[in-house]
């Protein structure tokens, strides 16, 4: 692999660190280094030698085949913490929202359970079913579009982040994935039908 940075010092090959830079975080090429000194020659030893280098952190060019295959159960089930951790930030945002909208609902089943004793026919509370209704479906809507898409494309968008050294360690961890993402998910199921069923 053709890398451009020292593997030492990360300086990228055929440049100086800037001497006039005291942080020592700018670089002159070797040709303006020469053309600032005509009578100071360069030492061979800084010239470009191809000695691979690190390349720089999360610099992935592109997704081997075998690191999209494959459906991503961690990131389908496990959405919000799998998506930060993997700097899906649009996913693990929304996915974030849609499981507090989620949290709201269930302890307003329980509430509502509380006051059921108090009957009343408000019209305000229909309006309110309905509205909770629609959001409830919009929640599923997303829930069913972004796990159709992370399962599909987690793997993917796992390589691309760069925190991987090959497909078979990010195979490894997104497995680990999964298996909490099925745990989470069985017991947010359980709680669910709990809570319904005290209060229904």
């Amino acid at each position: 692999m053709n890398y451009s940075y020292c593997p030492t010092c990360f300086t990228p090959v055929g440049t100086l660190a800037n001497p006039n830079d005291p942080t020592a975080t700018t670089f002159l090429a070797l040709a303006e280094v020469q053309r600032m000194n005509p009578t100071t020659p360069v030492s061979s030893s800084v010239q470009p030698t191809g000695i691979p280098a690190m390349p720089l952190p999360n610099a992935v060019p592109g997704i081997p085949e075998d690191a999209k295959q494959g459906w991503n159960w961690g990131a389908a089930l496990l959405t919000t913490p799998w998506a930060f951790r993997h700097r899906v930030w649009w996913a693990a945002i929304l996915g974030g929202m849609n499981l507090l909208l989620w949290v709201f609902f269930l302890v307003a089943i329980a509430a509502s359970g509380n006051s059921s004793s108090a009957s009343s026919s408000d019209p305000s509370d229909d309006t309110a079913l309905w509205l909770g209704g629609i959001m409830l479906a919009g929640s599923g809507l997303f829930w069913l579009l972004k796990t159709l898409y992370l399962g599909l494309n987690g793997n993917g968008l796992a390589w691309k982040t760069g925190l991987y050294r090959d497909v078979a360690q990010m195979r490894k961890v997104q497995k680990v994935w999964a298996g909490w993402g099925f745990l989470i998910a069985v017991m947010t199921v359980v709680i669910f039908i709990a809570v319904v069923a005290a209060h229904s």
